[in-house]
């Protein structure tokens, strides 16, 4: 009897959390009216069909176009609801959006480093940065705010140097700008030193490949590279999907007091 009663109490006060949570979202919307970041919906951040939709990345090693010599793994398709999402928070300032795709950063770092040999110890996030114009424009940097949002262990390795804006340029341009031009270059002494790249997007990889170079320049070393999607995922998937982590990274602990060091390690399952 007293299980009974203990369920229908907690029907009753999860049926009220859940109409008081619409509530408060009702009001919010009239002190500010906000759309989802998802689909569109008025007065939503993020309405409940796009939260499952963006909480359900699918961790896929994928091929790219200029072929680096790393695993490359992207934990969605760029498309619908992730897209948009990307989109809000690159060019729409919806900071909300990183909060929104932390978990798909987080599974994406996991299996990741499921890609990477078990002989790798330490490794660094290193993530792909803005040029210092797209940077006084939106006043953030997306791929730091992802990792932020997600609760990860980042440093900044690498300065970008101001390419051309990627997005305008075709196919066979974007595999042309790594070829002598220097996008990015290397920070502070990284010799010896082994990281994975995160970034948003990974369209030809030409990006991941300029990185790559710089910080294999100064001495270090790339093991991996993570992006939240990349488009026609299906087609370009490599192998098949990776270990589902649910975002879960079992271990990530400081090597040294003051944290300037952190060994991620992951277990043989992820669960």
């Amino acid at each position: 009897m007293f299980g009974t009663l203990d369920e229908r109490s907690r029907d009753r006060w999860g049926a009220f959390a859940r109409v008081a949570r619409e509530a408060l979202l009702d009001a919010w919307a009239l002190v500010q009216p906000i759309e989802c970041l998802g689909c569109g919906l008025q007065d939503r951040a993020l309405c409940d069909a796009c939260r499952v939709a963006l909480s359900a990345p699918r961790a896929t090693a994928v091929a790219c176009d200029a072929s680096p010599h790393f695993p490359v793994v992207a934990a969605a398709d760029y498309d619908g609801e992730v897209r948009t999402a990307i989109i809000a928070l690159k060019s729409h300032g919806r900071l909300d959006a990183a909060r929104a795709l932390a978990g798909t950063v987080r599974h994406a770092v996991a299996a990741a480093l499921d890609a990477v040999p078990d002989d790798r110890v330490a490794l660094r996030l290193a993530w792909v940065p803005s040029t210092a114009r797209a940077m006084r424009k939106r006043g953030y940097d997306p791929v730091a705010e992802l990792l932020r949002a997600a609760r990860l262990p980042r440093w900044r390795v690498l300065v970008a140097r101001g390419a051309s804006e990627q997005k305008r340029l075709g196919r066979s341009d974007r595999m042309r700008i790594t070829e002598g031009a220097e996008r990015f270059r290397a920070r502070g002494r990284i010799a010896g030193e082994a990281f994975i790249l995160v970034d948003d997007v990974a369209t030809t990889g030409a990006t991941l490949v300029a990185a790559a170079d710089s910080i294999e320049a100064a001495g270090g070393e790339v093991a991996a590279a993570v992006v939240v999607a990349a488009p026609d995922l299906d087609r370009r998937r490599r192998a098949p999907a990776l270990p589902r982590s649910g975002g879960a990274i079992e271990t990530i602990r400081a090597r040294s007091a003051d944290a300037e060091r952190i060994d991620i390690r992951l277990p043989g399952n992820i669960s």
